[in-house]
């Protein structure tokens, strides 16, 4: 190589480099002559420390990354690349920097990005609790007022809206329009009257809990650590009651009407149980009634503002949206063809069928991308279903790039942004914020992912594994892995428990089926009443029960149970039902299928289910129940002709 060619290709580095938003002139890749070979990548999501040890493994130049940045992915694709360009991209999408180390070159997030990231949340969260605090003084000033003035003005309101001109015919008098549209009156919910009652008496440190995100429990029996609901509010709940009356009434509505009124339907106890995301301020209620023919609960969230699109006012936002390239850019690359899509691309993902129209991550789609057109691809990647769906445009005959990229990116919400340097294609998430902090950690990803796809069962401590980490920030986002992800979901906290114990209380709690407080640690104890109460705001598969026990066994307690059976699952875009029967299943799906009620590409699914029943008891005749189901697909038996 002559000294002439050595200096131009150091001349076309720089200008790589310079051409990276992060990158400084002075960047210590720009003197490596062994960062000038061109390399290879082809990744659909690898680990930052993953490529950058294939990267040195291709140039001999050691390679490393900062601890912030060990959990990050990228999605590469590019060929015969120059080492430098590569990496210098990688800073971009990472807003990170390089530094020179003694052994080689280290890879760190920037200050500004730190900032620029907190920034973020900062923001978010002034923005919802703001609407929190809002609402929450509105609920407060309705506590005020008469609680049956409030619950009269909303009869008062329905009734209005459903008054008609004389002799105007119609079906207004059906008994079945018990639930108009109407202009609502804050504070005559129960739950809201309730609400707005209990924090006009919060402490100091109350609310301190409640924005860190603790939970906050009230009740009109004495509990240790309730805050005491007014005797008063039984006479509420019996009020509120009214509010479920038919708007008409007639002779069908009466019979109706004498069940919501009866005894056995008004309450004797109340249980609300409080809770508020840290990062926006949405609060979650439990309300629980207990009545003599049983208790009844219901929960809510209160949303404030959505996470999956950055405040417009961010440092953040401003940067990306001016480094992105203008979709009407007059570039080469933009005009690169799309060849055609050979046959229709399947979700790799067991649990899509939850969300049907959005079976893919943007790595999956650039993976797809690169298998159809020239072009280098450097994005963040991140196992989060992209929400924009599958475009139109992948299904088509050969397009451009350009229309490829208005296809993905079609949505008016701002999902991420991109940007052609060269010959490259770069692609951020607008939401990537998010994502870094609720991203899973991959290596216990991707353990449990082979696991499944060996066959074999995940069982709860695999489970427990990635529940450590997970918050009520993690139910904000969807989460793309080859495994049933469910569990997890809709029961972390009691997961959370689970993972706090040591393998061989675990072991006793499977055994004996009996666990008490006074069986655990200080911290652990801790952890058994906030899964318990946190549970409550957001497990699925819950219930409550007044149930006959002997009155020598302890409480609080928790009981555990343990069963095993399979379960046949119909799976499509338009319905899902699950039963224990597959011929019947069967026979169901047919029926609604001639009804229409099924596609024709309706899947039924066999999975051997393992149900794991906890039964709280945290108060004499009060049980909280849930389970946590663990599946394991399994071949169906062929269906004998008829």
């Amino acid at each position: 190589m002559t000294k002439g060619t050595v200096w131009l290709m150091s001349i076309a580095l720089s200008m790589a480099l310079l051409a990276s938003g992060w990158a400084q002139q002075t960047s210590p890749l720009a003197g490596e002559e062994a960062l000038r070979k061109a390399v290879t990548v082809q990744s659909k999501m690898i680990l930052v420390p993953d490529l950058l040890r294939e990267v040195g493994k291709q140039t001999g130049v050691a390679l490393t990354c900062g601890r912030e940045l060990a959990n990050d992915k990228l999605t590469v694709f590019v060929r015969e690349k120059p080492a430098a360009e590569l990496l210098a991209h990688v800073a971009t999408i990472l807003t990170a920097e390089w530094r020179k180390t003694k052994s080689g070159y280290m890879l760190v997030q920037t200050e500004q990005a730190r900032r620029w990231e907190e920034e973020f949340f900062a923001a978010q969260r002034e923005q919802g609790w703001k609407q929190a605090r809002q609402h929450i003084q509105e609920l407060m000033e309705a506590s005020l007022q008469d609680y049956a003035v409030l619950v009269e003005r909303t009869m008062q309101r329905r009734e209005n809206l459903y008054r008609r001109p004389e002799g105007e015919k119609g079906n207004a008098d059906s008994a079945s329009m018990t639930i108009p549209v109407e202009p609502p009156v804050i504070g005559a919910e129960l739950h809201e009257y309730l609400i707005g009652w209990l924090f006009r008496r919060f402490s100091r440190t109350l609310w301190t809990q409640l924005e860190q995100g603790e939970v906050v429990f009230a009740s009109t029996f004495p509990m240790p650590g309730a805050m005491q609901l007014p005797s008063e509010a039984i006479g509420w709940a019996r009020e509120s009651a009214k509010l479920r009356l038919p708007i008409i009434r007639n002779e069908y509505s009466r019979s109706y009407e004498e069940f919501v009124l009866s005894e056995e339907n008004m309450p004797t106890d109340l249980l609300l149980v409080l809770g508020a995301r840290q990062v926006n301020g949405e609060l979650q209620y439990a309300l629980v009634q207990k009545m003599p023919r049983g208790i009844s609960m219901e929960r809510m969230v209160m949303p404030t503002v959505s996470l999956y699109e950055p405040p417009v006012e961010t440092a953040l936002a401003a940067h990306w949206r001016q480094w992105q390239t203008a979709g009407d850019a007059r570039l080469p690359l933009l005009d690169t063809p799309v060849r055609a899509q050979r046959e229709e691309e399947k979700s790799p993902y067991p649990n899509n069928a939850y969300l049907p129209h959005i079976p893919f991550t943007l790595a999956d789609l650039a993976e797809q991308l690169s298998k159809r057109a020239e072009v280098n691809i450097v994005a963040d990647a991140y196992r989060v279903f992209w929400y924009t769906g599958v475009p139109d445009v992948v299904k088509r005959e050969q397009h451009t790039l350009r229309e490829w990229l208005r296809g993905v990116f079609r949505m008016k919400e701002q999902a991420g942004w991109w940007r052609v340097e060269g010959d490259t294609l770069l692609m951020k998430h607008a939401s990537y914020p998010l994502y870094r902090r609720t991203e899973l950690p991959e290596s216990t990803v991707r353990e449990l992912e082979r696991k499944a796809q060996e066959g074999r069962p995940l069982t709860l401590d695999d489970y427990a594994k990635l529940a450590s980490t997970f918050t009520s920030l993690h139910e904000l986002r969807n989460y793309a892995v080859r495994f049933d992800i469910q569990p997890l979901i809709h029961q972390y906290p009691h997961l959370q428990f689970w993972a706090a114990l040591n393998p061989v209380q675990r072991a006793n709690l499977l055994r004996s089926g009996l666990l008490t407080p006074d069986m655990l640690s200080a911290p652990q104890q801790r952890t058994f009443w906030q899964s318990a109460w946190r549970g409550m705001l957001s497990s699925h598969y819950h219930g409550f029960e007044s149930p006959e026990e002997p009155n020598d066994l302890p409480i609080p307690r928790l009981e555990l149970s343990a069963d095993a059976g399979e379960q046949y699952e119909i799976v499509s875009a338009r319905m899902r039902f699950t039963g224990n029967d597959l011929n019947r299943v069967r026979e169901f799906a047919r029926q609604q299928f001639t009804q229409g009620a099924l596609d024709a590409d309706y899947q039924i699914k066999g999975y051997r289910a393992e149900t794991y029943t906890l039964r709280y008891f945290l108060y004499p005749g009060v049980r909280y129940s849930t389970q946590i189901v663990l599946r394991r697909e399994i071949p169906l038996p062929q269906e004998q002709s008829r």
